[in-house]
């Protein structure tokens, strides 16, 4: 048991070594939403508080920020599936045979490594809008809670995209529509029509960015409680039903 912490542990430690390293993945993942951010908010400036498209943020800039942070959180998924894919799906698979670990555990570290690259990400973006743009985000707990669960969501969906499929491109593909089409449904690319109940339920609940983005809007606006509950509980939930997919994938494509 010792042992296999410690490969993990390792694992882990080179996977985000690794990550950090390459540039050409890192700098796009980090200076597109620094780059849009500002231009999206400065654009939709003139969208007036209190416009049922904000859903309860206080201004533009708050609601875009907030929003395009969380969407890449829900990219950010795809340090796990590149560095899995590498690991397992190419040429270079060879070099399992040299593991000092099992796939199962060199999978997990990947996973491991990819959701703490995802959630520094997220935390350098939180801390350039609060500090440059002024974005409010409120309780920092909540935000740290709602960064670590959408991450985590983002990085069991693409590797259980990849176990499904075992095919790079198609996962990648589904991916994308996965984080995105999450975003389009949570009221953030354009409005939504949301005096109907199945699109106010969309909105605030209906896909990970939906509770993603509830959670942090009302614990920095002061709404009720429970849409903060609800928020993280269900990113939370979903994580555990992912994870169990992976397992169940896991036992018959790693082994």
């Amino acid at each position: 048991m010792k042992g296999a912490i410690r490969d993990f542990l390792l694992v882990v430690r080179f996977s985000v070594l690794r990550m950090l390293r390459d540039l050409p993945s890192l700098i796009p993942q980090l200076g597109v939403p620094l780059l849009i951010i500002p231009i999206i908010g400065a654009v939709f400036s003139k969208i007036l508080a209190g416009s049922t498209f904000l859903n309860g943020a206080p201004d533009a800039m708050s609601f875009f920020a907030v929003g395009l942070v969380l969407m890449f959180q829900l990219f950010g998924g795809r340090y796990t599936m590149d560095y899995v894919k590498d690991a397992f799906l190419t040429d270079r698979k060879w070099r399992m045979a040299a593991a000092p670990c099992g796939p199962w555990v060199l999978a997990m570290g990947i996973l491991a490594a990819g959701w703490l690259a995802s959630i520094l990400q997220g935390f350098l973006l939180v801390l350039f809008t609060r500090v440059i743009l002024g974005v409010h985000w409120g309780n920092a707990g909540v935000v740290t809670a709602v960064i670590a669960a959408t991450a985590l969501v983002s990085q069991l969906v693409n590797l259980t995209l990849l176990l499904l499929t075992r095919n790079y491109s198609l996962a990648a593909t589904v991916s994308w529509f996965y984080a995105y089409g999450s975003a389009v449904l949570g009221g953030l690319i354009f409005p939504l029509p949301t005096h109907l109940p199945f699109w106010r339920f969309m909105v605030d609940y209906g896909t990970p960015y939906s509770l993603a983005q509830t959670a942090v809007v009302a614990a920095a606006g002061g709404r009720a409680r429970i849409d903060v509950a609800v928020g993280i509980g269900a990113l939370l939930a979903l994580a555990a039903v992912l994870s169990a997919a992976v397992a169940l994938l896991g036992r018959r494509r790693l082994a």
